[in-house]
Protein backbone atom coordinates (compact mmCIF):
# COMPACT_ATOMS: atom_id res chain seq x y z
CA UNK A 1 0.00 0.00 0.00
CA UNK A 2 2.79 2.40 0.91
CA UNK A 3 4.54 1.63 -2.36
CA UNK A 4 1.34 2.36 -4.24
CA UNK A 5 0.91 5.67 -2.42
CA UNK A 6 4.54 6.64 -3.07
CA UNK A 7 4.14 5.77 -6.74
CA UNK A 8 0.97 7.85 -6.91
CA UNK A 9 2.75 10.82 -5.31
CA UNK A 10 5.61 10.59 -7.78
CA UNK A 11 3.19 10.39 -10.70
CA UNK A 12 1.30 13.43 -9.42
CA UNK A 13 4.54 15.34 -8.97
CA UNK A 14 5.67 14.50 -12.49
CA UNK A 15 2.27 15.62 -13.79
CA UNK A 16 2.61 18.97 -12.02
CA UNK A 17 6.09 19.47 -13.45
CA UNK A 18 4.82 18.72 -16.96
CA UNK A 19 1.98 21.21 -16.53
CA UNK A 20 4.36 23.92 -15.32
CA UNK A 21 6.71 23.35 -18.23
CA UNK A 22 3.81 23.48 -20.66
CA UNK A 23 2.63 26.80 -19.20
CA UNK A 24 6.14 28.22 -19.53
CA UNK A 25 6.41 27.01 -23.12
CA UNK A 26 3.03 28.53 -23.98
CA UNK A 27 4.04 31.85 -22.43
CA UNK A 28 7.30 31.89 -24.37
CA UNK A 29 5.64 30.95 -27.65
CA UNK A 30 2.88 33.49 -27.03
CA UNK A 31 5.47 36.14 -27.84
CA UNK A 32 5.60 34.88 -31.42
CA UNK A 33 1.80 35.12 -31.66
CA UNK A 34 1.90 38.67 -30.30
CA UNK A 35 4.58 39.51 -32.83
CA UNK A 36 2.44 38.19 -35.66
CA UNK A 37 -0.48 40.30 -34.42
CA UNK A 38 1.72 43.40 -34.49
CA UNK A 39 2.60 42.65 -38.09
CA UNK A 40 -1.07 42.33 -39.01
CA UNK A 41 -1.73 45.71 -37.41
CA UNK A 42 0.82 47.22 -39.81
CA UNK A 43 3.95 47.85 -37.76
CA UNK A 44 6.56 48.30 -40.49
CA UNK A 45 9.59 47.98 -38.21
CA UNK A 46 8.46 44.62 -36.91
CA UNK A 47 7.63 43.48 -40.42
CA UNK A 48 11.15 44.26 -41.58
CA UNK A 49 12.68 42.39 -38.64
CA UNK A 50 10.45 39.38 -39.31
CA UNK A 51 11.43 39.47 -42.98
CA UNK A 52 15.13 39.54 -42.13
CA UNK A 53 14.68 36.71 -39.63
CA UNK A 54 12.90 34.57 -42.21
CA UNK A 55 15.60 35.30 -44.77
CA UNK A 56 18.23 34.32 -42.21
CA UNK A 57 16.55 31.01 -41.36
CA UNK A 58 16.17 30.23 -45.09
CA UNK A 59 19.89 30.82 -45.62
CA UNK A 60 20.63 28.74 -42.51
CA UNK A 61 18.57 25.88 -43.95
CA UNK A 62 20.52 26.10 -47.21
CA UNK A 63 23.80 26.05 -45.26
CA UNK A 64 22.64 23.01 -43.28
CA UNK A 65 21.62 21.11 -46.40
CA UNK A 66 24.90 22.01 -48.08
CA UNK A 67 26.79 20.73 -45.03
CA UNK A 68 24.92 17.42 -45.13
CA UNK A 69 25.64 16.96 -48.83
CA UNK A 70 29.31 17.82 -48.38
CA UNK A 71 29.68 15.40 -45.46
CA UNK A 72 27.97 12.66 -47.46
CA UNK A 73 30.30 13.34 -50.39
CA UNK A 74 33.32 13.24 -48.07
CA UNK A 75 32.24 9.90 -46.58
CA UNK A 76 31.67 8.41 -50.04
CA UNK A 77 35.04 9.59 -51.33
CA UNK A 78 36.90 8.41 -48.23
CA UNK A 79 35.39 4.96 -47.70
CA UNK A 80 34.38 3.92 -51.20
CA UNK A 81 37.00 5.52 -53.45
CA UNK A 82 39.77 5.89 -50.87
CA UNK A 83 40.21 9.55 -51.87
CA UNK A 84 39.67 11.69 -48.78
CA UNK A 85 38.66 15.32 -49.33
CA UNK A 86 40.71 17.42 -46.96
CA UNK A 87 38.85 20.72 -47.41
CA UNK A 88 35.33 19.68 -46.45
CA UNK A 89 35.80 19.76 -42.66
CA UNK A 90 36.89 23.38 -42.85
CA UNK A 91 34.02 24.38 -45.14
CA UNK A 92 31.44 22.61 -42.99
CA UNK A 93 32.76 24.42 -39.92
CA UNK A 94 32.13 27.77 -41.59
CA UNK A 95 28.65 26.70 -42.70
CA UNK A 96 27.83 25.51 -39.18
CA UNK A 97 28.65 28.92 -37.70
CA UNK A 98 26.63 30.61 -40.44
CA UNK A 99 23.59 28.38 -39.88
CA UNK A 100 23.59 29.07 -36.12
CA UNK A 101 23.99 32.83 -36.38
CA UNK A 102 21.57 33.31 -39.28
CA UNK A 103 18.81 31.28 -37.63
CA UNK A 104 19.17 32.86 -34.17
CA UNK A 105 16.70 35.70 -34.77
CA UNK A 106 13.92 33.47 -36.10
CA UNK A 107 14.44 31.01 -33.23
CA UNK A 108 14.06 33.86 -30.73
CA UNK A 109 10.85 35.13 -32.33
CA UNK A 110 9.39 31.63 -32.39
CA UNK A 111 10.32 30.95 -28.76
CA UNK A 112 12.62 28.08 -29.73
CA UNK A 113 15.83 29.11 -27.99
CA UNK A 114 17.11 26.67 -25.38
CA UNK A 115 15.73 27.51 -21.94
CA UNK A 116 16.13 26.00 -18.49
CA UNK A 117 12.84 25.89 -16.60
CA UNK A 118 13.92 24.38 -13.28
CA UNK A 119 13.05 27.63 -11.49
CA UNK A 120 10.74 29.38 -13.94
CA UNK A 121 8.31 26.47 -14.00
CA UNK A 122 7.66 27.11 -10.31
CA UNK A 123 6.86 30.80 -10.78
CA UNK A 124 3.46 32.36 -11.17
CA UNK A 125 2.23 34.10 -14.32
CA UNK A 126 3.74 37.44 -13.29
CA UNK A 127 7.09 35.88 -12.43
CA UNK A 128 7.23 33.99 -15.72
CA UNK A 129 6.41 37.16 -17.64
CA UNK A 130 9.17 39.08 -15.87
CA UNK A 131 11.58 36.25 -16.55
CA UNK A 132 10.62 36.29 -20.22
CA UNK A 133 11.21 40.05 -20.43
CA UNK A 134 14.56 39.67 -18.66
CA UNK A 135 15.50 36.98 -21.17
CA UNK A 136 14.83 39.35 -24.05
CA UNK A 137 16.98 42.02 -22.39
CA UNK A 138 19.80 39.50 -21.92
CA UNK A 139 19.48 38.43 -25.57
CA UNK A 140 19.66 42.04 -26.73
CA UNK A 141 22.77 42.73 -24.60
CA UNK A 142 24.46 39.55 -25.83
CA UNK A 143 23.63 40.46 -29.42
CA UNK A 144 25.09 43.95 -28.94
CA UNK A 145 28.34 42.48 -27.61
CA UNK A 146 28.54 40.08 -30.55
CA UNK A 147 27.92 42.92 -33.00
CA UNK A 148 30.64 45.19 -31.60
CA UNK A 149 33.20 42.46 -30.98
CA UNK A 150 32.39 40.71 -34.25
CA UNK A 151 32.68 43.90 -36.27
CA UNK A 152 36.04 44.62 -34.63
CA UNK A 153 37.18 41.08 -35.43
CA UNK A 154 36.14 41.43 -39.08
CA UNK A 155 37.89 44.81 -39.40
CA UNK A 156 41.10 43.40 -37.93
CA UNK A 157 41.05 40.33 -40.20
CA UNK A 158 40.61 42.54 -43.25
CA UNK A 159 43.33 44.93 -42.14
CA UNK A 160 45.97 42.21 -41.74
CA UNK A 161 44.59 40.10 -44.62
CA UNK A 162 44.14 37.13 -42.31
CA UNK A 163 43.50 33.80 -44.04
CA UNK A 164 42.58 30.40 -42.67
CA UNK A 165 45.32 27.85 -41.99
CA UNK A 166 43.40 25.12 -43.81
CA UNK A 167 43.48 24.01 -47.42
CA UNK A 168 40.92 26.60 -48.52
CA UNK A 169 42.95 29.62 -47.34
CA UNK A 170 39.72 31.60 -47.01
CA UNK A 171 39.97 35.29 -46.06
CA UNK A 172 38.77 35.01 -42.48
CA UNK A 173 36.66 38.15 -42.54
CA UNK A 174 34.17 36.41 -44.85
CA UNK A 175 33.05 33.63 -42.46
CA UNK A 176 33.51 35.97 -39.50
CA UNK A 177 31.10 38.51 -40.98
CA UNK A 178 28.07 36.30 -40.30
CA UNK A 179 28.61 36.72 -36.54
CA UNK A 180 27.88 40.48 -36.33
CA UNK A 181 25.26 40.26 -39.10
CA UNK A 182 23.31 37.48 -37.43
CA UNK A 183 23.70 39.09 -34.01
CA UNK A 184 22.37 42.42 -35.33
CA UNK A 185 19.18 40.77 -36.58
CA UNK A 186 18.83 38.81 -33.33
CA UNK A 187 19.23 42.01 -31.32
CA UNK A 188 16.53 43.73 -33.35
CA UNK A 189 14.28 40.70 -32.89
CA UNK A 190 14.87 40.75 -29.12
CA UNK A 191 13.90 44.43 -28.93
CA UNK A 192 10.72 43.90 -30.95
CA UNK A 193 9.80 40.78 -28.98
CA UNK A 194 10.36 42.65 -25.71
CA UNK A 195 8.06 45.44 -26.87
CA UNK A 196 5.38 42.93 -27.89
CA UNK A 197 5.57 41.10 -24.54
CA UNK A 198 5.60 44.39 -22.60
CA UNK A 199 2.36 45.53 -24.23
CA UNK A 200 0.59 42.27 -23.46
Amino acid sequence: RRCAEAGGDRAAQRHRIVLRREKWRQLHQHTGELFAQRLESGEKGGERVRGLAQLGVALAAIATIASMLMIGYSVFMRYFLNQPTVWIDEAVGYLLVASVMLAAADALLEGEHISVDVLTSRLGARGRRRTLLAGFVAAAITAALLVFEGADMVAFSRMVDLKSNGYLAVPMWIPQAVVPLGAAVMGAAAIVAFAAAWRD
